[in-house]
């Protein structure tokens, strides 16, 4: 089954799980339910297999969207930014103790020691460009995939990934709900 088609179900689910997670990433602060970390812990599983599941249009050698008419590619406003800066600083309140975490890495002499993360910033540089492909997909379906598929290989595919991370550490020693 591909997804790359408009309207096809991987297609679909992508936006669908795009959605669910950019309204739960917007209901940090709104709602203060212990579960809103779990909501999260299961979330970020779903949207990694459907992101990793569609077919990239343009990898198939057909031309891709103009990477000019992307939403916030290289016009990064102040505004954008404070906006992002706001939405992290409400994340980092609701995670509290939860937010920083050891990264795991494999370093090569002291050039990495002592290297940490934080949730917080995971989760708003997932939901930024979550958000975009969301803003592309309402217009061009390929040009949402491409986005997706390009900004998760180049960028918030590491987030993801260091947050899942993240999140299962916390999940396994019972402190997911705070």
């Amino acid at each position: 089954m591909t997804g790359a088609l408009n309207g096809q179900p991987l297609t679909r689910e992508m936006a669908g799980l795009a959605r669910d997670f950019c309204d739960l990433i917007e209901s940090v602060g709104a709602r203060r339910e212990p579960g809103w970390l779990q909501d999260v812990f299961g979330m970020l599983p779903r949207l990694h297999v459907a992101v990793v599941s569609l077919t990239d249009p343009g990898a198939r050698g057909e031309e891709g969207p103009d990477p000019d008419n992307w939403p916030g590619e290289e016009h990064a406003h102040l505004e954008a930014l404070e906006d992002r800066f706001e939405l992290y600083s409400r994340l980092r309140g609701e995670l509290g103790e939860h937010d920083a975490y050891w990264l795991e890495f494999d370093p090569v002499g002291d050039a990495h020691a002592d290297m940490s993360g934080s949730l917080a910033d995971d989760l708003a540089d997932i939901y930024y460009d979550v958000k975009q492909g969301l803003e592309l997909y309402d217009g061009a379906t390929d040009d949402a995939i491409h986005f997706w598929k390009r900004s998760y290989r180049l960028h918030w595919g590491q987030h993801l990934v260091d947050a899942e991370r993240h999140l299962f550490s916390l999940k396994a020693r019972n402190r997911l709900e705070h």
